[in-house]
C-alpha cells in the first residue's frame, strides 16, 4: 500500500492517515463501515467526527460511532448504496483531520 504525503506550508512532508470504508462487510450487510487509522478498541474515534459526518450526510443517513468504527446506513431504505454521496461526505470531513479515504 502506497502512503500519500501532503506538503505543509514550510515544505516539509507529512504522511496522510488512512481511512478505510467498505459497504456490506460480513456482519454489516446493507451499511458502510468506516475505520480510521490510529483509532481502535483502546482509543475511540472522537465524537466530533460523527457529528460532522451527520451534518455532511443530512437526515437521510444514520451515522453511528461504535468507538472503533463508524457505521453509516440509509434511514428509510436499509441496504441502499450511494457511494457518490457517502464517499464525498467522508472525503470532505476526513480531509480536515488529515485522512485519505481508501475504498474497498
Amino acid at each position: 500500500m502506497q502512503e500519500e504525503e501532503k506538503h505543509s506550508e514550510g515544505g516539509a512532508q507529512e504522511r496522510l492517515l488512512l481511512a478505510h470504508v467498505i459497504f456490506g462487510a460480513g456482519g454489516h450487510e446493507g451499511e458502510y463501515v468506516l475505520g480510521l487509522e490510529n483509532f481502535n478498541h483502546d482509543n475511540y474515534i472522537p465524537g466530533d467526527i460523527e457529528v460532522q459526518l451527520k451534518e455532511a450526510l443530512g437526515t437521510e443517513w444514520r451515522v453511528e460511532n461504535r468507538g472503533s468504527r463508524i457505521e453509516i446506513n440509509h434511514r428509510r431504505e436499509y441496504g441502499k448504496r450511494d457511494d457518490a454521496v457517502v464517499h464525498s461526505a467522508l472525503e470532505t470531513v476526513l480531509s480536515g483531520y488529515g485522512y485519505r479515504l481508501e475504498r474497498a
